[in-house]
């Protein structure tokens, strides 16, 4: 059957404003990652940003800061990395592979924004519970991942380390880490 009177037109055009013209869908849109570089240690500050959606797709709010990733790798002097940032249906996914002489370290994060749970390593959190993750390369090359306080919608890179800072006073490599 052809779409072709006004009333079957108008009803495609409702039909693709109700689905959203991003094709992300969930309690969220995620729009941008704002990445920065420590210093001396291999790893990444970054942050996700977006809007929460309406129940027809669009914008509820002006983009804001949606989750903060504090990602360390100790000790590893890399000689080439690659990074990936993926933005689903449901699920903003972010990854990155770093490679040394004596093999590659990688790690994933994935959060689906219609559960709005974020799943990094083996373990999933709400972020309802806090949106800031510290996310660390042990000395055997496995992931731990933390789950911080929530930082709210406009932290910045300095903010975020401070928070990691505070949650873990006793972490002698954070209270050293210097963003580029």
């Amino acid at each position: 059957m052809k779409l072709t009177t006004p009333v079957a037109s108008g009803l495609v055009a409702i039909a693709l404003v109700i689905a959203g013209c991003s094709g992300q869908r969930g309690q969220f849109v995620s729009s941008n990652v704002k990445s920065a570089a420590f210093a001396t240690t291999t790893g990444y500050l970054e942050i996700v940003t977006g809007n929460r959606t309406t129940a027809f797709g669009g914008a509820a709010d002006p983009e804001q800061n949606l989750l903060y990733l504090i990602i360390v790798c100790p000790g590893m002097q890399v000689k080439g990395s690659q990074d990936n940032v993926n933005h689903d249906t449901y699920t903003t996914e972010l990854s990155h592979v770093w490679t040394n002489e004596t093999g590659r370290a990688s790690v994933r994060v994935a959060w689906d924004r219609r559960r709005d749970e974020v799943r990094i390593v083996d373990r999933t959190f709400s972020r309802k519970k806090g949106n800031a993750f510290l996310v660390h390369r042990q000395t055997n090359g496995d992931f731990s991942a933390q789950q911080l306080a929530d930082l709210g919608p406009t932290a910045d890179f300095e903010g975020a380390l401070r928070l990691a800072r505070k949650q873990n006073p006793n972490d002698k490599l954070l209270g050293e880490l210097q963003l580029k």
